[in-house]
């Protein structure tokens, strides 16, 4: 059922070119490409290296494997960030480089969310057509 949901799917794996950890990364997509079954070697289309300013991909990527670190090392103590302080001064009331935020998914959240991508993509649409025509 997996694979089959994933018929369509394809993957471009980028990573952090200086990361400490990227010489591992070849022998593990190597011993993907190697065990795991065609249909899932296929879907990965490019695996390359980037800096981090180059892929805001690459930038959340980092963000959520820091906060998955600090929750692993034990819940962080919490910091209440007021609500109009910026990234900035939330940066400057916790001993690391980044905060790490928690947020409640509530089904209003997800809605607004889903909306929001809906939105965006429409924007996108007439954006794409609007320069289509001009051309």
């Amino acid at each position: 059922m997996f694979q089959r949901s994933l018929k369509d799917t394809e993957l471009y794996l980028v990573l952090e070119d200086g990361d400490p950890g990227i010489g591992d990364a070849d022998r593990v997509f190597q011993s993907f490409k190697k065990f795991a079954p065609p249909k899932l070697q296929n879907m990965v289309k490019f695996r390359g290296r980037a800096e981090k300013k180059d892929y805001y991909g690459l930038q959340v990527a980092d963000w959520v494997a820091f906060g998955s670190y600090q929750a692993e090392q034990g819940t962080p103590d919490l910091t209440y960030y007021p609500a109009d302080a910026t990234l900035q001064e939330a940066s400057n009331l916790v001993p690391y480089k980044s905060p790490v935020f928690r947020w409640q998914i509530t089904p209003e959240v997800m809605a607004t969310m889903k909306q929001r991508l809906v939105d965006h993509a429409e924007h996108r649409r007439q954006h794409w057509r609007s320069n289509r025509r001009a051309s």
